[in-house]
């Protein structure tokens, strides 16, 4: 436990103090006993990133899914996100079009463009600003409401997505 908070301490990784108590947490199980593997943790939380990806990609079919001409996404088989791609040009996923989706949808992603790497942004200066970085890694509720929450989160992007392309919205 202590090698791994002391290498955890590094200035890359849980460099504060709060996480990491936090990580250190992880390393307790609940009657506050240290745990012999923390393999088991990690096979919970991969079971609700299992299953928060199989919401995100049931969600995406199901709204958009008739609109494939438009929008394409990634399945992916491990990470934490899918990536959504506009393929018409419909719409430029850039920090206005972020912006709106949070204020007029409530609805929060992330543009792609700024994790291409500069180079890469130097060959095409729109690399990236057809794509969002969606996310199905973290959900602050639990259980059944977290799944209504992802349903819920997936609908509201496809609704946002099909009224700022122009699209033919959602049915009620």
């Amino acid at each position: 436990k202590d090698l791994i908070l002391t290498e955890a301490s590094g200035d890359m990784l849980l460099h504060n103090p709060e996480a990491l108590r936090g990580f250190e947490a992880y390393l307790m199980d609940e009657g506050f006993r240290v745990r012999d593997s923390l393999w088991p943790v990690a096979a919970a939380k991969n079971a609700v990133y299992g299953e928060n990806r199989k919401i995100l990609l049931d969600g995406l079919e199901e709204h958009l899914g008739e609109l494939r001409d438009y929008f394409g996404w990634t399945e992916p088989g491990a990470g934490f996100f899918s990536v959504l791609t506009f393929k018409k040009g419909q719409l430029q996923a850039d920090q206005e079009l972020v912006e709106k989706l949070v204020v007029e949808h409530g609805v929060v992603t992330i543009p792609m463009f700024g994790f291409y790497p500069q180079d890469a942004r130097d060959r095409n200066p729109k690399v990236g600003l057809d794509q969002l970085r969606l996310s199905f890694s973290f959900n602050e509720s639990t259980g059944e409401a977290r799944r209504q929450d992802m349903r819920e989160a997936v609908r509201a992007l496809a609704a946002a997505l099909r009224i700022e392309g122009g699209l033919p919205p959602l049915e009620s």
